[in-house]
């Protein structure tokens, strides 16, 4: 007989009830829910559906708690819990149908994508017989005709792009040439002589300390006649300014113009060659060149500069053009190894200073006549020894 006399008739849960699915989650590891639970006085039924004394907290035959029944099996409890989980599910097939929809419209795209490659494949296919086969076919002859018109710079370029380094070496040299009238022109590019600065209208310098980190053999050191395609025209003001390790000097036929200040400090300096197209020294242009021993000028130097060998002291010899009117203030002050200077007749004036502080002078010969020359300030010892055409 039951101790539990009172309760009411076992109620079995449906599985057509509404709440049925709810309860089967509640209870998932905890019971196996067979009848809804009850309690009375006089005891309580399990949803097991073994009855249990009142004063049990947990049930005998399943071991779940009389508290968790009360809790997890109140109507209003299970409903909205069921609520709950049914919202969490629309929401989830909802989000199934957007990742569905997603996955669809991905899907058509990379069906998209897959025809559009094989399109761009043909075309690519098409575009590399033309640029591989056909266009540089094309090219090539239009570098050649380039190079055939003397357009060398334009050619080389072509030829560069088409990857024909050899036939663009051969442009540069044969624009070198041109632009240099010599068949063996020394061309180079800052590329390969970091050291060397040109400009557009080909003002040359150099940048002493890229030389001297160089290890360039500078014994004698030749000056390109072209750089970067430009021709040397001239040596830029201060443009070998302290290149303290050149020893001899080559300036190119190209060049008619030394900036002031050239060779300003060239200390290593004993001899320079100079074109016969210079038309120009700048003043200064061989100032404090301390070793610097013979300098000869050519015919194109109408005019000596101020302080053109000012503190050269061992210049021994400067060879002066037919060409030369005038010798500028200071112009070979303190050169104190000078020990004669042949001044032509075309000359008409010395300047302030321009043979003071000479102490190795013993010959001044001029090849004009003493009153066609006009001698400035302090110039007693050059006056001293000269002597003049009669």
């Amino acid at each position: 007989m039951p101790l539990q006399s009172h309760l009411p008739e076992k109620r079995t849960i449906s599985p057509d009830h509404f709440l049925y699915p709810q309860v089967l989650r509640e209870c998932e590891g905890v019971t196996t829910p067979v009848v809804w639970p009850e309690e009375a006085g006089d005891g309580w039924r399990c949803a097991c559906g073994c009855e249990n004394a009142p004063d049990q907290t947990v049930c005998a035959a399943c071991g779940t708690p009389l508290d968790w029944l009360r809790e997890h099996f109140d109507r209003s409890y299970l409903a909205e819990k069921q609520s709950a989980h049914e919202g969490a599910r629309a929401a989830e097939r909802s989000e199934l149908r957007k990742t569905e929809k997603r996955r669809r419209k991905r899907s058509r795209a990379a069906r998209a994508a897959v025809l559009l490659t094989a399109a761009a494949a043909v075309i690519v296919g098409i575009v590399l017989l033309v640029s591989l086969v056909i266009s540089p076919a094309a090219a090539y002859r239009s570098a050649e005709s380039l190079r055939d018109k003397g357009a060398y710079l334009e050619a080389a370029a072509k030829f560069e792009s088409l990857g024909k380094p050899e036939e663009a070496a051969e442009c540069h040299l044969l624009h070198a040439r041109a632009i240099s009238g010599k068949e063996d022109v020394y061309a180079v590019t800052s590329t390969d002589c970091p050291w060397l600065r040109i400009t557009e209208d080909g003002a040359l310098s150099i940048n002493d300390t890229e030389l001297e980190a160089s290890e360039l053999d500078t014994d004698l050191f030749v000056i390109p006649d072209v750089v970067d395609d430009i021709l040397v025209s001239s040596l830029a003001e201060r443009g070998l300014m302290n290149c303290d390790t050149v020893v001899s000097v080559v300036v190119p036929d190209s060049v008619t113009a030394i900036g002031e200040r050239c060779f300003f400090k060239c200390s290593a300096m004993t001899s320079v060659s100079l074109p016969d197209g210079l038309t120009r020294l700048g003043e200064r242009a061989f100032i404090n060149c301390t070793s610097l021993e013979t300098l000869t000028l050519p015919a194109g130097i109408t005019e000596i500069p101020v302080r053109l060998c000012n503190n050269c002291i061992a210049l021994r010899k400067i060879n002066l053009p037919d060409t030369v009117t005038a010798v500028g203030a200071y112009a070979f002050s303190s050169c104190q190894a000078l020990e004669a200077i042949d001044l032509p007749a075309a000359c008409r004036e010395i300047g302030d200073y321009a043979f003071s502080d000479c102490g190795s002078l013993v010959s001044a010969y001029y090849r004009g006549k003493r009153a066609d020359l006009a001698v400035g300030a302090y110039c007693d010892d050059f006056l001293a020894v000269l002597t003049c055409e009669e």
